[in-house]
């Protein structure tokens, strides 16, 4: 689950996971890729705040981070796994094309963790995407993360 200011990457801007939670009535596009690299653009069907839980902070080479609980998915060079089971010196997907709108085709890279460290405890959110063809993840700060199905 994620951070109240985690930034989602919609279709048409960067928004914080708190402010989708609150605008149950606009649908919010999340950015996320298919197996040939190219940019998807599925709906979240669900955001729930469910309740204040501690966070932990992973950070990438590039400055890229998320705040998380350990039981968060992110998308590693070996697959999903677990923040609680990522380390530092692991690599996980980053977007790094900051476009928006964003490009149609995938440009990313694999950061290596550079630190990972206890945060603060905080309203954390979980979100639902429509299903497509078995795709449950979206870019969340830049990382590639797991929805929580």
């Amino acid at each position: 689950m994620l951070a109240h200011n985690s930034i989602v990457y919609t279709d048409k801007c960067l928004v914080k996971i708190q402010t989708i939670a609150k605008n149950s009535l606009v649908t919010y596009n999340i950015s996320t890729v298919d197996k040939e690299d190219k940019i998807l653009h599925i709906p979240i069907v669900d955001v729930m705040c469910v309740g204040k839980q501690q966070v932990y902070e992973l950070s990438t080479e590039n400055g890229t981070f998320i705040r998380t609980t350990a039981d968060q998915k992110i998308y590693t060079n070996l697959g999903w796994k677990e923040l609680s089971h990522i380390h530092e010196g692991d690599a996980v997907a980053v977007r790094i094309d900051f476009a928006i709108p964003p490009l149609k085709t995938f440009n990313s890279a694999w950061n290596t963790v550079t630190k990972i460290e206890l945060s603060n405890i905080v309203d954390v959110y979980k979100f639902t995407i429509k299903s497509y063809n078995t795709i449950h993840h979206g870019f969340i700060n830049g990382i590639l993360i797991h929805d929580c199905e």
